[in-house]
């Protein structure tokens, strides 16, 4: 659990923000259907009562997922619920691969989903960085770029048999 990420450069990195798009869809799912079930109501009550919505609607807005891949590990900030860096650290890893997924399907959506032994950390799209660790717990990580992450943790985890 790092902080000081400056120690090592990062042989690759990557930040992730959920769309705008996204963010508006989910924020009108939430309060649309709220508004119209509750329009004989006053404007201060439709009001105050849209305020825990709205909260969570603009903690979508401030989603960002952070990865990097140094030569201690794999570093991964969700924030705003990670506010220090968390390291999976390499001799930790049994087996580490990019592969396709299914948000819904495997983890029930977006956002940091599972539990023991497997968790995901998901912004958008279906394809992921897989750990499989030592301990049994599988981690994956949603990610823009798998050809470039396939290709450096091939090239960092050459020497290794954590390589599916």
């Amino acid at each position: 659990m790092k902080d000081e990420r400056a120690v090592l450069l990062p042989i690759c990195s990557e930040k992730q923000v959920f769309s705008k798009w996204m963010w508006l869809a989910i924020t009108a799912a939430i309060n649309i259907p709220f508004i119209i079930s509750n329009i004989h109501h006053d404007l201060l009550f439709i009001l105050g009562s849209l305020f825990p919505s709205l909260c969570v609607s603009v903690l979508f807005l401030l989603c960002k997922l952070t990865t990097e891949l140094d030569p201690d590990g794999f570093h991964y900030k969700y924030f705003p619920f990670h506010l220090n860096w968390h390291l999976v650290e390499k001799e930790d890893i049994a087996k580490i691969y990019v592969r396709k997924y299914s948000p819904l399907k495997e983890f029930g959506g977006w956002g940091i989903r599972g539990v023991f032994p497997a968790k995901a950390y998901i912004i958008k799209g279906n394809m992921g960085i897989q750990f499989e660790l030592k301990d049994g717990r599988k981690v994956l990580f949603g990610t823009q770029k798998p050809e470039e992450w396939e290709k450096v943790i091939k090239e960092m985890f050459a020497d290794s048999k954590v390589l599916e």
